[in-house]
């Protein structure tokens, strides 16, 4: 069965020093050539008592035989507590488990929350699960809307810059441009920033084209990865110096963007992007 999305939402306890301030990632192959998904999302992240989304990364996910394993995990000396996950693919439930009492990752269970190939599959909601194509275009009118799009390249982007200290532009309420450039390719543009001192950052403009298809078939790749630093005026000094990291850090993206897979288009059909950067078959 063809994976075409999956996500996973987590919901934080509602008691004292449930959320966290580390970072958290997740993912589903156990590859250790697959970089785990940074749940990362504009704005405030696992907040007590509150409820979030994220899409997963779809590296070396084809089809449900590929979900090896469910695994959390979380870095630093911050306690996280869970009290339920769900697991969805293609827009529907597959796997969802609940925490009476809360599940805390935190040095004790080693940070990580673990859920086996066998544990996934003997779950109730996996064994009722159900999908096909059909269904997804009778639900979706055969479309990924711009909001979904831009949703699926959050992941995408907070993982790619994962440890090359870069973030969200705090303040933006979306970050996250879309527009169509043509009939089968779009243009992003993210409002980043990134240290320049310790008291201080700079302005990052990070840009990509996705492309959805070639030669006639669905091959979506991220390409012209380019990013434009506005650097303040007490930095004009720095500026020389930061060049080399500049250039590093470029590297790093676009290699980790480019091996990204942000959207997967069912049986390899080519879609068009329309006006309003919507995906339609």
């Amino acid at each position: 069965m063809e994976v075409m999305r999956a996500q996973l939402e987590l919901s934080v306890c509602d008691v004292p020093s449930a959320g966290t301030e580390d970072p958290v990632s997740a993912g589903l192959n156990g590859r250790a050539s697959s970089q785990p998904t940074s749940l990362d999302r504009p704005g405030r992240d696992f907040e007590r008592g509150s409820r979030y989304i994220y899409d997963l990364s779809l590296d070396h996910i084809r089809t449900l035989a590929d979900i090896v394993e469910l695994e959390v995990s979380k870095s630093g000396n911050d306690d996280l507590c869970l009290r339920e996950l769900r697991l969805i693919v293609n827009h529907k439930t597959i796997f969802l488990r609940s925490f009476a009492g809360g599940r805390w990752l935190n040095q004790s269970t080693g940070n990580i929350l673990h859920g086996t190939r066998e544990e996934l599959r003997a779950n109730a909601a996996w064994q009722g699960y159900s999908w096909s194509l059909s269904e997804w275009i009778a639900a979706t009118g055969g479309a990924i809307s711009q909001p979904e799009l831009v949703q699926r390249l959050e992941s995408c982007i907070a993982t790619a810059m994962h440890d090359l200290g870069l973030a969200w532009k705090p303040g933006a309420a979306q970050p996250l441009h879309v527009r169509r450039r043509d009939d089968s390719s779009v243009s992003v543009r993210v409002e980043l920033v990134r240290p320049v001192t310790s008291w201080a950052h700079a302005d990052v403009a990070l840009d990509f084209d996705l492309r959805l298809c070639e030669n006639g078939r669905a091959t979506p790749s991220i390409t012209h990865v380019a990013l434009h630093d506005a650097v303040p005026w007490f930095a004009l000094p720095l500026s020389r110096s930061r060049a080399g990291d500049d250039q590093r850090m470029l590297t790093a993206l676009k290699d980790r963007l480019t091996h990204a897979r942000p959207i997967v288009m069912a049986h390899g059909i080519c879609p068009h992007v329309d006006a309003s950067a919507n995906i339609t078959y």
